[in-house]
């Protein structure tokens, strides 16, 4: 679980150092505040996150469409890393809410059958970046190419770290 974490803020670090700022307003008070506090519930959230756990994740999903209304209030005094975070952390959203509502179901069990195993492992991860690459064709058109091939680079390296694909 802590290494899902490392890897979670590894890639939100490296989005938010290359990615561009969304366009913002003025922050006004408690409105801003709010956005704070939800933008902090998110990170609680997706601290370990595990897709299969349906009430976990409703709570993240909600806390994403919570914070994507409310992102506008923080505006232009937060700083650039913040910013950065903020974008990535809505780029995490779009990407786990189209895995929770497409993947969930189809998640299989582990089964004794070790080929069988063989195979279903290498159907995910021939999906690595998601049903027809969408977690691509989403980082190329809100962050460009270079950061595209970045993140595919830095996601593959640590998949092969952690003895995935």
């Amino acid at each position: 679980m802590g290494r899902n974490l490392k890897v979670f803020f590894t890639i939100l670090i490296f989005v938010a150092e290359t990615c561009e700022a969304l366009d913002c307003t003025k922050p006004e008070g408690p409105e801003a505040t709010k956005c704070l506090e939800i933008f902090d519930e998110l990170g609680e959230a997706a601290n370990g996150l595990d897709i299969s756990n349906k009430t976990r994740t409703t709570k993240m999903l909600e806390n994403c469409e919570k914070f994507s209304r409310c992102r506008h209030t923080l505006g232009c005094r937060t700083d650039g890393l913040f910013v950065g975070v903020a974008n990535a952390a809505l780029m995490f959203c779009e990407c786990q809410s189209f895995r929770v509502h497409e993947e969930l179901e189809s998640l299989p069990d582990r089964i004794p059958d070790k080929v069988k195993m063989a195979e279903i492992r290498k159907e995910s991860c021939d999906n690595i970046f998601g049903k027809d690459n969408c977690i691509e064709k989403e980082i190329r058109e809100t962050c460009g190419a270079e950061m595209w091939r970045g993140f595919r680079e830095n996601h593959l390296a640590m998949k092969t770290f952690m003895g995935g694909c």
